[in-house]
């Protein structure tokens, strides 16, 4: 009876001997694959990292790429695609592949009552509930202003993700065109989430025909009411321009005009950082 015992543990004794080395290496393996998961993650986030500086080249690419998305507007139905092309342009420019930056779009109604898509996303900053607001309006026609103010934003969105301002910097992708302080209502209704969140200041991008500045190089306030400006609440409500944005008849874009559309770009960070401070 116990030589019976005896075989029988002596057979579980091996068998714990045979499953062991199965079961180190399954885990072994198991281990090695996490790792390369958990490595192929840093690295594609690194490549983000490595990314987010303002570059000449990824302005100059954006810039071209902007020209041969065709005319866009929200009154006919390819103008709203070509303005939602536009919208999935410059996400896929500032995250390639959903890496890094988030974006949030929600539905918003124009007033031709027509559902149009807005879509933004945050710099978080120490205050994350108070916003400084970047406007970029998305209609607009082919040519050298309107490829330089798509060009420029994503180069400039990526440029910023290390920094941590006093208030949340929100870029918003807006299929409308209106005055900063219309913005400002529409921001209020479609992106405010809760009662604690707050916009300080709106700042939209314009193109204009005729852009009369000393400096080539310095972003101008467009002062349409002088009176309403000098009140305190206007004051949040900014309207800037530079001479990159002056609209052309060529579609041309030149070595020049891309060195002045990243000194644009500079500047303009320069100036967001120092509203959100």
């Amino acid at each position: 009876m116990s030589k019976s015992i005896d075989k029988k543990s002596a057979r579980k004794f091996w068998w714990i001997i045979m499953i062991l080395p199965i079961g180190l290496v399954v885990g072994s393996i198991t281990s090695v694959v996490h790792h390369l998961r958990q490595n192929d993650e840093k690295e594609a986030q690194l490549e983000f990292q490595v990314a987010v500086a303002i570059n000449a080249d990824d302005i100059e690419s954006a810039m071209d790429r902007s020209l041969l998305i065709g005319k866009r507007n929200i009154v006919t139905e390819v103008g709203r695609n070509n303005t939602q092309a536009v919208n999935r342009f410059i996400q896929g420019t500032v995250s390639p592949g959903g890496i890094g930056i988030q974006f949030t779009e929600t539905n918003i109604t124009s007033n031709g009552q027509k559902k149009l898509k807005l879509t933004y996303t945050d710099i978080a900053g120490i205050k994350e509930n108070e916003f400084v607001v970047l406007v970029i309006e998305l209609v607009g026609e082919k040519g050298p202003a309107d490829a330089a103010k798509i060009g420029l934003t994503p180069s400039l969105i990526r440029s910023l993700t290390a920094e941590k301002p006093l208030y949340s910097l929100r870029f918003v992708f807006s299929p409308e065109t209106q005055s900063a302080s219309k913005h400002a209502q529409s921001l209020r209704k479609n992106t405010l989430t809760s009662k604690k969140q707050k916009i300080r200041k709106v700042i939209v991008l314009k193109e204009q025909s005729d852009v009369k500045i000393t400096d080539p190089n310095d972003w101008k306030l467009i002062v349409s009411e002088p009176v309403k400006l000098a009140s305190k609440s206007e004051a949040n409500f900014l309207e800037i321009t530079h001479p990159v944005l002056r609209k052309k008849a060529t579609q041309e874009i030149t070595p020049e005009f891309s060195k002045a559309t990243l000194k644009a770009a500079d500047q303009l960070r320069l100036l967001l950082l120092k509203l959100a401070n």
